[in-house]
């Protein structure tokens, strides 16, 4: 492939190719930002839809298995606090260690997010 690209054809490309691809795409950028006019009538049989099938469609079951689901998140939940509790209470007076830790991360990562964003496409400073 290597050797394949590393030949020069002679291939030439007309004087004004260049303005012709800026021109082409001046235009194809004109005519996507105009409106769709489908969008509306889209979003109305889409909604017609979804209200057809809430209608004929016995959602009990589905809500049945929503309410345990529920139930199960809230259960999750809780056991959740509970452990981050008790590590909070394990780290005892290292929590200020692990908070400033933390606070020092968060302070770099949005140091070089400004960076990289006051100097996009480089990668070093």
């Amino acid at each position: 492939i290597y050797e394949g690209l590393g030949q020069d054809d002679g291939l030439q490309l007309s004087p004004g190719f260049s303005e012709s691809v800026i021109a082409r795409l001046a235009a194809s950028e004109q005519t996507s930002s105009k409106p769709w006019p489908w969008r509306i009538p889209a979003f109305v049989g889409g909604a017609a839809i979804i209200c057809a099938i809430v209608w004929l469609i016995d959602l009990s079951p589905l809500l049945d298995r929503l309410s345990g689901l529920s139930a199960y998140l809230v259960s999750l939940g809780s056991s959740v606090v509970t452990s981050m509790q008790a590590v909070c209470t394990d780290l005892g007076s290292t929590l200020p260690l692990v908070v400033a830790t933390g606070l020092i991360l968060l302070f770099f990562a949005v140091l070089d997010r400004a960076l990289l964003r006051s100097r996009p496409g480089h990668w070093c400073l």
